[in-house]
């Protein structure tokens, strides 16, 4: 294979999680011929950690006793190990769209065909998501998911408890109407600073509820999503929030959390909740109350982008006003 190509690393406990839903519960837990071949093929592969070539792949099987055909008869068994290998991905493709669990959708995996010389290929496992988790992308899942609600969000951030927190969006009523959320932040922000003497920091950056552009998008979010309530109400009742927050903060501490408001709102469907090692990014659809959650790596080209808008975004915004009243 060339230079600098590997392949993937998957975990024991992903690789036989996902080898027994979509390759052996579907033939059945005991079973010969075909299905017995393609199991023992992924085995081999993801023990060896490397592409292997047909013949080795025909050598382990022959040791499995899942192939016992003694002839040496070389285009028959590239064809055997060809058709098993179709069938493996067939599966694993068949069961990604039929699955419900996005644990499991993330460990997905399908085999990698190395072809550079056609008559002597070699093979490997290859994650499904290899690409998107180069891009920093470790998760994503709608609100029609468990996983991707926003109940489930709140929770896994309060049990962080970050030291540092970056937040934009519109409105942040979803979070800082939660009074666990709120004693969470008060907890943070009167923690002593690190070893490196980095003090805890929260800064939220919301739309100007007084702004041309809170009128606007307001009109756009009732026709799209009327449930959802007043924008503008949600942002006051945001920044009435973060009010208290500063009155349950000793003197020290309230230096350490700043609340501005932006006369514009460029990404108005995101709603973005930096932390030190992830990007909680929520995406509104247009034209309906379904929501998609992605987590972004600290590592992230996505991530570094998304905050240098925050960063230009806090920098041009308002911290007198509203925020003002807030935050001081």
């Amino acid at each position: 294979m060339p230079e600098g190509q590997s392949a993937a690393t998957i975990s024991q406990e992903a690789f036989e999680r996902v080898l027994q839903q979509a390759v052996i519960r579907p033939a059945g837990r005991q079973f010969r011929g075909e299905p017995a071949r393609q199991v023992e093929i992924l085995r081999c592969l993801w023990e060896a950690g490397h592409p292997v070539s047909f013949d080795e792949i025909h050598q382990w099987l022959r040791h499995h006793g899942v192939v016992r055909s003694a002839r040496q008869d070389d285009p028959a068994r590239r064809k055997a190990i060809a058709q098993a290998i179709e069938a493996i991905n067939t599966k694993l493709g068949t069961f990604f769209f039929l699955a419900r669990d996005p644990a499991v959708l993330e460990e997905m995996f399908r085999v990698r065909i190395h072809a550079e010389d056609a008559s002597r290929p070699a093979y490997s496992l290859q994650e499904f998501f290899e690409v998107r988790r180069l891009s920093g992308v470790s998760f994503y899942a709608t609100t029609a998911e468990r996983a991707g609600g926003l109940t489930q969000e709140l929770l896994e951030i309060v049990r962080i408890r970050p030291r540092t927190i970056d937040t934009m969006s519109p409105s942040l009523e979803s979070f800082f109407g939660n009074p666990e959320f709120r004693s969470m932040v008060a907890r943070v922000l009167q923690n002593e600073p690190s070893e490196e003497g980095d003090a805890p920091r929260v800064r939220v950056l919301l739309l100007d509820p007084d702004a041309a552009a809170a009128a606007r998008l307001e009109r756009l979010e009732r026709e799209e999503a009327p449930v959802l309530g007043g924008l503008r109400d949600r942002i006051r009742a945001t920044l009435a929030h973060a009010v208290d927050i500063v009155s349950a903060l000793p003197k020290e501490a309230r230096e350490r959390f700043s609340v501005r408001v932006s006369p514009a709102a460029p990404l108005w469907r995101f709603r973005m909740i930096f932390l030190p090692e992830v990007l909680h990014l929520r995406l509104a659809n247009p034209g309906g109350a379904s929501e998609t959650l992605i987590k972004l790596g600290v590592t992230s080209a996505l991530y570094t982008s998304l905050h240098d808008v925050f960063e230009q975004q806090w920098a041009a915004s308002d911290n007198g006003g509203s925020a003002g009243k807030t935050a001081r």
